[in-house]
């Protein structure tokens, strides 16, 4: 009975509305009314739509949806950003300082990925560049993602 549930509700959130719209696959590049509905919609559109620029190398675009989507607290978003800072080359320059604050913002909205890639980036950093990335983080957590760096 308890599986027979759990299916009933995972077709009940698949049927919704919202569900739809996160899950609805557009060509690329896409038209300006799909670019309108992703602008609009939840952080995972945002992050799909970059990792499409990504993999065509238009890293300047494929950054500016990660940081909408990080914006709203999308933790996978987050955890792309500071990947992008800490490999440099893609879209923005190495910076350690901006790694650790995003993979830090990532791994405290739950992304163990970010956890892991925030170990690896302060073994390039000095403790108190780890502490000031810290503060960044908070203060940029605290203004609703609106004074990040």
């Amino acid at each position: 009975m308890k599986q027979i549930t759990i299916i009933i509700a995972f077709l009940m959130v698949l049927s919704s509305p919202v569900a739809t719209q996160e899950v609805k696959l557009f060509a690329f590049p896409p038209t300006d009314a799909e670019v309108i509905l992703v602008e609009e919609g939840g952080p995972e559109a945002k992050v799909k739509l970059g990792r499409e620029y990504q993999d065509v190398k238009d890293y300047k675009e494929a950054f500016k949806w990660y940081r909408l989507a990080a914006e709203q607290g999308y933790a996978d978003a987050q955890l792309n950003i500071g990947l992008m800072y800490s490999h440099g080359g893609m879209g923005v320059l190495r910076d350690y300082n901006q790694a650790y604050m995003w993979l830090n913002i990532g791994a405290a909205n739950g992304s163990s990925a970010a956890k892991r890639w925030r170990k690896k980036v302060a073994g390039n950093m000095t403790s108190k560049r780890i502490e000031k990335a810290k503060v960044m983080a908070r203060k940029c957590m605290e203004s609703n993602y609106k004074k990040c760096g």
